[in-house]
């Protein structure tokens, strides 16, 4: 699956990774694991990193999607700061349109559309960013 999460406990924020082509079902699959993954906490920032992902499968239609899923189940008063890094301007403009969908919530968090992870880890108010930027 080319969309993996790791919570970084010990720096306090949720590492989400995709690569190769991405697809609205990948993205839906692998919100539905995170959510269901005992060590999820809604308050801890999410870095989503989009660098290495070459094509975007994903329509208008599942973007709404995807943060129609996210604001049925995101829990009650939680809203962790979400960083999106992206270097392609395909995958920018996928993450503006996240950002602008976010933006109109009042139950998602902020989303932030950065460059570089360290940039991303630093707004995201991680801990010794320098040390896992990379």
């Amino acid at each position: 699956m080319p969309v993996i999460f790791n919570i970084n406990k010990e720096s306090g924020f949720i590492d989400v990774h995709a690569s190769g082509a991405l697809t609205t079902a990948e993205v839906l699959q692998m919100h539905e694991q995170l959510l269901k993954n005992p060590d999820y906490d809604a308050e801890l920032p999410v870095l989503t990193d989009l660098t290495e992902v070459h094509t975007l499968d994903i329509s208008v239609e599942g973007v709404v999607k995807i943060f129609s899923y996210a604001e049925t189940h995101q829990p009650r008063g939680k809203r962790a700061k979400n960083a999106i890094v992206v270097t392609d301007q395909g995958q920018v403009l996928f993450a503006k349109m996240a950002a602008a969908l976010a933006e109109r919530s009042k139950k998602l968090p902020e989303i932030r559309v950065i460059e570089t992870r360290l940039e991303a880890l630093e707004w995201l108010g991680v801990s010794n960013p320098g040390a896992i930027s990379a």
